[in-house]
């Protein structure tokens, strides 16, 4: 059964990237960057409509685009996420959804006036959960809904940067096999269907295989304490994970255009989190083991490399490097495509072998 092909697309304040191709296969059939002028988006939040819509019909257009489905990754300003315990005795006879929201305002506070969230299952004993949520602007992304509408853009799917990156940064290496377990397809993500009388959000966590606790770090799986920090031009964001769970995240803005004073709160933000993580989170039982840098920025990936290097991170540091994945991606891609890239990277080596 073929696929169809999809169009990823990340939208920050500075550029639009995209990049046009079928989910989860390596062949890319269209991609791209294209600046945005200033003012046309602040912080993630739309301010011009109209020109947005026009340097997105540009793209169709100058590039040619065919795919109808379109996966939209948000821009990291604008999703937070959040890490919640709730005692089971407390759901009674509520969902999740229903009991969360009934707490809005009392026990539970979101940045936004009017929040909208989807949460997954962490863990869960007998006694309690603890729930991940994901939390947005309703306003925010009605906005950006309307543009798709504006270009008749159906079967709208959302993504939420850090989780794009880190299936990417366990996608199978160039000419590697498949692993038995193929943990990077791992699919958290939402469906955002635009309908003429109302907006609808669902989520969903897929392909979850295997005992996560018995993964070999070893032999290139999943690293339990991997802490993940992605840098942009004016802000950057840091993310530790458990296996496949995002369970703490900080989103940092950059003050300084100078480089070595980017790199130098990077390396104090990266020392800080690392032990409040172990010691004030985890009692001193488990810490962070290894950090990797997605450097979106325009510092040069090499230097970046160097200089933190050369500080006592306490843990394994790298510069991520899109070629280890495979050179005819980093020969072709610009950085305002990675996120794109990393979006398309989402369906499980079950269901490609289930649909071929």
């Amino acid at each position: 059964m073929a696929f169809p092909t999809e169009l990823n697309l990340a939208i920050n304040d500075n550029v639009i990237g995209f990049i046009e191709k079928k989910p989860g296969k390596s062949e890319i059939e269209s991609y791209g960057e294209v600046k945005l002028p200033k003012g046309v988006i602040e912080r993630g939040y739309i301010k011009d409509p109209n020109t947005l819509v026009e340097k997105i019909e540009s793209i169709y257009t100058s590039f040619r685009i065919e795919a109808k489905t379109v996966r939209w990754v948000l821009n990291e300003q604008n999703a937070i996420l959040r890490e919640l315990e709730i005692e089971k005795g407390e759901l009674q006879t509520k969902t999740i959804e229903e009991y969360i929201k009934s707490q809005v305002g009392k026990t539970i506070h979101f940045p936004y006036e009017a929040p909208i969230f989807n949460h997954f299952i962490k863990t869960a004993t007998d006694d309690t959960l603890i729930v991940i949520l994901i939390i947005m602007d309703e306003k925010m992304v009605n906005d950006y809904l309307d543009v798709f509408e504006k270009l008749k853009m159906k079967d709208i799917t959302y993504e939420i940067p850090m989780l794009a990156l880190f299936r990417l940064f366990y996608t199978e290496d160039e000419g590697e096999e498949p692993k038995p377990t193929n943990v990077a397809q791992v699919q958290l993500s939402s469906q955002l269907q635009s309908v003429e009388v109302e907006k609808n959000y669902a989520s969903n966590l897929e392909g979850v295989e295997g005992e996560l606790e018995e993964e070999m770090d070893e032999e290139g799986d999943l690293i339990d304490g991997l802490m993940m920090v992605t840098l942009y031009d004016n802000f950057f964001t840091l993310t530790i994970f458990s296996y496949i769970f995002p369970t703490l995240f900080i989103m940092e803005d950059l003050d300084s255009d100078d480089k070595y004073q980017t790199i130098d709160k990077i390396d104090n933000f990266i020392s800080r989190i690392a032990n409040y993580y172990k010691y004030n989170k985890n009692g001193g039982k488990k810490g962070v083991r290894s950090c990797v840098c997605f450097n979106l920025s325009n510092i040069d990936d090499t230097e970046l490399q160097e200089e933190m290097s050369n500080r006592t991170l306490g843990m394994p540091f790298e510069v991520f490097d899109l070629g280890t994945k495979s050179q005819y991606y980093k020969r072709l891609l610009p950085k305002g495509c990675y996120i794109p890239l990393a979006a398309s990277f989402y369906k499980t080596t079950a269901d490609e072998a289930n649909e071929e």
